[in-house]
């Protein structure tokens, strides 16, 4: 039985969205993605090494946040 991932590593997110690492680490710090509020993440653990990880439907309503704008 395959189950449907629903945390994304911030590699994964990269590859989801199109954007480079960089772009997903930055879009943390600023806020904004594209020019649009950056996806929501979730810090697992308290210290500088924690992992971040991102919902996946937080990911879709970001997407659906960008065709909005496009179209």
């Amino acid at each position: 039985m395959e189950v449907d991932k629903v945390l994304y590593t911030t590699r994964e997110t990269s590859v989801y969205l199109g954007y480079s690492m960089t772009s997903i680490r930055s879009s943390r710090r600023t806020g904004y993605l594209g020019d649009v509020e950056a996806p929501k993440h979730i810090k697992l653990g308290e210290s500088k090494k924690s992992h971040v990880r991102y919902e996946k439907k937080e990911l879709d309503a970001w997407i659906a946040r960008i065709k909005e704008q496009i179209f």
